[in-house]
């Protein structure tokens, strides 16, 4: 239970590992938030930005996200309104270890 911290009486349903790698913690509330959402969902505050990412060219990662958008299948012509969309990042950030392991297994070969 998400209120009271209680464990779940299954309903019948087997248990599904879920990947929690990338969910991140409220600063403001220390809500624990969902790796898709962009503010937290108890207090709405803005997720934070990744130490990583505030050095970074926006124009270069603009540049990126459009490469990506497009080698996955996106309409050029959408590609610039799909990437705003912070879910996309996921999307982006998948095709790229997917790209890289691809690289890899070809340079094994």
């Amino acid at each position: 239970c998400f209120k009271c911290k209680a464990p779940s009486g299954g309903g019948g349903k087997a248990a599904v590992e879920e990947d929690t790698s990338r969910d991140w913690e409220c600063e403001k509330c220390k809500n624990r938030n969902f790796a898709r959402r962009g503010e937290c969902f108890k207090c709405k505050a803005p997720r934070p930005k990744p130490q990583e990412e505030e050095g970074k060219d926006p124009r270069v990662e603009r540049e990126r996200k459009l490469a990506a958008a497009i080698a996955m299948g996106i309409d050029p012509a959408m590609a610039e309104q799909v990437i705003q969309d912070p879910r996309f990042q996921d999307s982006i950030d998948q095709y790229q270890r997917m790209q890289k392991a691809q690289e890899e297994q070809l340079k094994a070969q």
